[in-house]
């Protein structure tokens, strides 16, 4: 579990880092990595099934569409970071959380992309590359997001 909260925290960092209206520190960034990690591990400490990855997918599942989900607003407040803030900061996108496997897709339409895989030794970060789960032939919707994470 360890890595994969590593590599799910490293991403929703990084979207914080890309964004080009915000000021945040990097040592306020780690902190709310820090915090994300801290809530994950709460949320999923009865939901992690390692021989069945699978199950318990849809409650791992993270969703910023309309509104945050409430544990990215919780890690938020911890450190300083307003859910006004967060709000404006993220693009619509989905964060799948599984043993062995992260994955994420940015709008509803978008191809799902792999940022951990048990094969990695390490979390993902943002110098990584991520690798392309489905194959989709229109990668149209938000080109600025899919210019740092290729899949």
């Amino acid at each position: 579990m360890k890595l994969e909260l590593e590599s799910a925290s490293n991403f929703i960092v990084h979207l914080i880092r890309m964004n080009q209206k915000n000021n945040i520190g990097e040592g306020k960034l780690f902190k709310f990595g820090k915090c994300l990690i801290n809530e994950l591990k709460i949320r999923y400490r009865d939901h992690w099934f390692p021989e069945k990855p699978q199950k318990g997918s849809g409650y791992r599942c993270i969703r910023c569409y309309d509104k945050l989900d409430p544990f990215i607003i919780r890690a938020g407040e911890a450190c300083g970071l307003s859910a006004v803030f967060l709000k404006e900061t993220f693009p619509e996108f989905m964060l799948w959380i599984d043993p062995k496997e992260v994955t994420y897709r940015f709008g509803e339409n978008g191809p799902i992309c792999v940022i951990f895989s048990h094969e990695d030794l390490t979390p993902w970060t943002h110098k990584r590359t991520v690798k392309q789960k489905h194959q989709q032939d229109s990668f149209k919707w938000l080109k600025n997001i899919t210019k740092t994470f290729k899949c």
